[in-house]
Order: C-alpha cells, then sequence, then structure tokens
C-alpha cells in the first residue's frame, strides 16, 4: 500500500487524536518513532492484529531476557513492546480497520507484558527477596487494573438490570476525603506505579547506572522492585478501601 502523506501528516492524521490521553513517555518518545514503524508496515499492509501480536512476542521476549538477568535486553525488549504497542493503533486508525476484538486483543496483551516484567525480574534476581517483591509487584500491578475494570463490571451489570446508564458526579478523590497533603502524596504515587512512568524510570536508570557504574546492576534492579512493590501496594489497598468506605458506587445510581 503506498503511503502518500508525509511524515508531519501522518503524525497530524493518526497522532494528533490521541495526544491528550498518551503519556508523557508514549507521546515524547514513543510516539517519535512510531510513526516511521507504522509507514513501514502499512506500506506492507500490516494489520493492527498483526501489530499487537508482534508487541506481545516483544514483551514476553524482553521478559523472559530480564528473568535469566539479561538486564539490558530485557528492558530494550520491554521498551520494543511499548513501542509497537503505539503503532497497532496508528495503523487502525489510518486504514480504519478499527474493531472491539482488536481493541479487546491489545487490551490483553497488556496484562501479559505488564505483570510478567515485574515477576521476571523478580526471577532474574535469584533471591528469596527478589522473587517475593516481583510476585508483590507484578499483582499490584494488576490490581490496578482489576480495582476500576470491577466496578465498570459492576455498572454494566446494574445497567443491563435497569435499561439505563448511571451518571455519576462523584470524584475518585474527592477533595474532602482525606487531608491535602495525604492527597497529593497519593496522586504523586499513583503517577509513578502507573506501568508507563516505572518503565521510564526503569529505562533512565539502567542507562545512568551501566554508564557511569555507581553501583552494581542487580543490587539497582533490587531497589527499583522494591520501591515499586510498596508503593504499588499502598496505592491499589488505598484505592480499594476508599471505594468502599465513600461508598463510590452507590452514589453512582
Amino acid at each position: 500500500m503506498e503511503v502518500p502523506e508525509s511524515i508531519a501528516q501522518l503524525r497530524e492524521k493518526i497522532q494528533a487524536p490521541r495526544r491528550s490521553v498518551d503519556t508523557w513517555y508514549g507521546r515524547h518518545v514513543m510516539r517519535f518513532f512510531s510513526i516511521y514503524l507504522t509507514r513501514f508496515f502499512i506500506r506492507w499492509n500490516w494489520t493492527p492484529n498483526q501489530a499487537t501480536l508482534l508487541s506481545l512476542v516483544m514483551g514476553l521476549g524482553g521478559a523472559c531476557f530480564l528473568g535469566v538477568g539479561l538486564w539490558g535486553i530485557g528492558i530494550l525488549g520491554i521498551n520494543l513492546w511499548y513501542l509497537v504497542d503505539h503503532v497497532d493503533g496508528e495503523i487502525a486508525r489510518y486504514t480504519g480497520k478499527t474493531s472491539v476484538t482488536g481493541y479487546f486483543f491489545d487490551t490483553a496483551v497488556n496484562f501479559f507484558v505488564q505483570p510478567a516484567t515485574f515477576f521476571a525480574i523478580g526471577v532474574g534476581l535469584g533471591s528469596p527477596w527478589g522473587g517475593a517483591a516481583g510476585v508483590i509487584a507484578a499483582f499490584g500491578n494488576l490490581m490496578l487494573s482489576m480495582i476500576p475494570m470491577c466496578e465498570d463490571s459492576i455498572r454494566l451489570s446494574i445497567c443491563r438490570k435497569n435499561g439505563s446508564l448511571p451518571v455519576s458526579t462523584v470524584p475518585e478523590i474527592q477533595p474532602n476525603a482525606v487531608p491535602g497533603v495525604m492527597k497529593r502524596i497519593f496522586v504523586f504515587l499513583h503517577r509513578v506505579v502507573t506501568y508507563p512512568v516505572f518503565l521510564l524510570i526503569l529505562t533512565g536508570s539502567y542507562l545512568f547506572f551501566f554508564v557511569f557504574r555507581v553501583m552494581q546492576m542487580r543490587t539497582l534492579m533490587l531497589v527499583i522492585l522494591v520501591l515499586y512493590a510498596g508503593c504499588v501496594s499502598l496505592v491499589w489497598i488505598a484505592q480499594l478501601v476508599h471505594k468502599i468506605l465513600t461508598r463510590k458506587l452507590d452514589r453512582s445510581f
């Protein structure tokens, strides 16, 4: 397939619609490179699902390398997954081959790659502490997605019974629900434990310490993993407790 548009035109056509929701890492790094890969795939008539499948292979491959302690190759593989994760959507928007099934496949891939990253780092560390931190981090990463998905599932079930959509005016974190300082800390931690931010920190830390040799790479990976495991556990537990104590779902109907 011929792609008559220039790179600048392609960016405006298939990247601009996502700018408001893209992460900083996605918008400023991945989108910069992804457009060239997208153009190449479009010329070779790749479908969005084929790109998604490629991203899954790269992500799980990166996790395998992390699991045997090849940190640099593993981190590269995970970044390639994140890169191609942007490409499949760009192909879909350019070709018009968007589908609910494709969106489902793309979302499901995240549930394979993201927890696998943390578990693999723990395995690669080869120590009980590392393994435990990897399991806690992987579980916490899953809970970050599962809590809102459970909420949406409840909403959908009630909507099917009532035949109408709920109208929620309850903010996710109410201004008076927690003290101002605690709220700011929670918001900060929630941003830090999102996977794109973790990947940016992991990649940046690896490159910095690889160049300057400040500490052993295994020690660095253990520190990052333990910190993430602790922070993500605090965040998902706080989310769960907040939704239950404030009865947020009850006031949505």
